[in-house]
């Protein structure tokens, strides 16, 4: 082969190299074109699935320092006491406390801790045609010795701190009256002449549970982390019905959330007596322990972004067991009770 061969052959072959190159460039572009396409809609899909993703809310009772909320907590208990010879007693009872509480610190560890002053009670009770009344904002209040006023009348006027722990349960409440009320209450239990029912009734009146029941707006436990609309998560609760103290484990969830208000509600079906004695109305021998209880009720929660409580509502229909010395009786109560938010002022 000579020389101008192979320079022929040289030429050709740098000429099918630029072909080749050329194509490959063509190629790369192709494939970076496609890289870049199929790039932009696994990005428009993925963020259409996040868009597609229904929010999450962390939900907080954190009510703004240095406010203070004035409440209404009212409570209409209609109870049907049933005895063995099927003879009955029936009343109802309508209840109305206001209070108003402060956070005048900033939570501590994570310890928030508010000034509660319970200011004014309305009253009114009915058996048959008996109407027994009481406002303590009138000239005339009405039945102060009236037996079943006495249980309820002892909060009145009462000023305590309510603690909640980091986790959102009540921790304590204490106060230097409470304390004083305490140590005269002690007395007159060491005291032989005096009554043990009556000391009972105010000793429970203001007792953790029943100051809990009346100012604790929130009563359930928030989610710690946040949480979607109809997810369900459980929290325990705590109540006071016709003075008989209960608990439960509810099933609770978000059902909405418009205008920066969440609107929570939980089930309770599973609801218990606590292992503690109580002053029944018309029963002045004996404090009774209930045997038994059947029954389901309610609560609804409306809860505000910015941490405050604008309502809650418990309804329950309960039927309890217990004993008048060894008479077996059994008590029919239905019950509504609901804090509501009056008004906030700069404290």
């Amino acid at each position: 082969m000579g020389r101008n061969d192979i320079s022929c052959l040289v030429s050709l072959l740098f000429q099918e190299m630029k072909k080749i190159q050329k194509i490959l460039s063509y190629f790369f572009v192709l494939i970076f074109v496609f890289l870049i396409l199929n790039r932009n809609e696994l990005f428009s899909q993925d963020g259409a699935k996040k868009s597609e993703e229904p929010p999450a809310y962390q939900l907080k009772f954190i009510p703004p320092q240095t406010i203070r909320h004035v409440y209404k907590m009212h409570d209409s208990t209609v109870v049907t006491r049933i005895f063995s010879d099927n003879s009955t007693k029936k009343y109802t009872r309508e209840v109305s406390y206001y209070f108003n509480f402060v956070m005048p610190n900033p939570p501590k560890d994570g310890f928030m801790t508010f000034e509660v002053s319970i200011d004014s009670l309305k009253y009114k009770f009915t058996e048959g045609e008996a109407v027994f009344e009481f406002d303590s904002q009138a000239d005339n209040p009405g039945a102060l010795t009236f037996e079943d006023l006495v249980t309820t009348i002892v909060p009145l006027g009462n000023e305590f701190n309510l603690t909640y722990s980091p986790y959102g349960e009540v921790a304590k409440i204490d106060g230097e009256r409470l304390d004083f009320l305490i140590d005269y209450i002690k007395q007159q239990k060491n005291n032989p002449l005096s009554d043990a029912i009556i000391n009972f009734s105010w000793e429970e009146g203001i007792s953790l549970d029943r100051l809990k029941f009346l100012a604790d707006v929130k009563k359930i436990l928030l989610p710690a982390e946040p949480i979607q609309i109809d997810s369900i998560w459980k929290t325990p609760i705590d109540l006071q019905l016709d003075y008989i103290n209960f608990f439960d484990t509810l099933t609770t969830k978000i059902t909405k959330f418009k205008d920066g208000f969440f609107h929570i509600t939980g089930v309770s079906k599973n609801i218990r007596a606590k292992n503690k004695p109580a002053k029944l109305y018309g029963i002045k021998t004996q404090l009774i322990e209930v045997a038994d209880t059947k029954g389901e009720g309610s609560f609804e929660l409306i809860l505000h972004s910015r941490g405050f409580v604008s309502k809650a509502e418990a309804k329950y229909n309960l039927e309890i067991g217990s004993y008048i010395k060894k008479e077996y009786f059994k008590q029919k109560i239905e019950t509504k009770t609901t804090w509501e938010l009056l008004k906030q002022f700069r404290f």
